[in-house]
């Protein structure tokens, strides 16, 4: 059985953004699990929560040594045949833990604190690095055409972001294929 891995900073989020991913990709046969901090909100929907230690909205040094090592042992450990990573954190702290030859889905929901705290000037490297991944083969699901381009240019986003969001139908491309790289652990 083929591993599927939402990672992201709160359970609560997935639940209430990607319960219908989450379902969908069991019924397709996929062993889900969801590494975030534990709430309890994904309790009683059927699905493995791997707790993460996210210190959501810190960008202290240590903090982000501390959860890009998390990331790290996460994938060391599980193995996953897709890491499918929701946020602008957790995407800046998958490209930043190597995780390279998994099936990789990015999904943007928006910059966040990460694009507006002091550290804002990271924000364009993390763009390049999908902008990268979606080039080798990965996918990229976005909120909004603002966030694609905003991807594909590393430019500024505009002030009003048209929202488009996919059809909750639409599964990435990349939990309908296997990996065609081996995983470096």
């Amino acid at each position: 059985m083929k591993k599927l891995i939402f990672l992201a900073t709160e359970d609560w989020f997935v639940s209430s953004h990607f319960r219908p991913l989450l379902r969908r990709a069991r019924e397709a046969g996929y062993d889900v699990a969801v590494a975030a901090r534990d709430s309890g909100a994904l309790a009683d929907k059927n699905v493995r929560v791997i707790d993460m230690p996210f210190a959501r909205g810190s960008l202290k040094p240590a903090d982000l040594w501390r959860e890009r090592q998390a990331v790290r042992a996460l994938l060391r450990d599980e193995r996953p045949d897709i890491l499918h990573v929701i946020a602008m954190k957790p995407i800046a702290l998958a490209l930043a833990a190597g995780a390279h030859g998994v099936a990789r889905v990015f999904a943007l929901t928006g910059r966040g604190y990460m694009g507006v705290s002091r550290l804002r000037h990271v924000a364009p490297l993390i763009a390049r690095g999908v902008r990268d991944a979606v080039a080798q083969g990965d996918a990229l699901l976005v909120e909004n055409d603002a966030d694609r381009i905003w991807v594909d240019g590393a430019a500024r986003l505009p002030a009003d972001p048209s929202p488009s969001c996919p059809a909750p139908a639409s599964i990435p491309r990349a939990l309908r294929r296997s990996p065609s790289r081996k995983p470096r652990w």
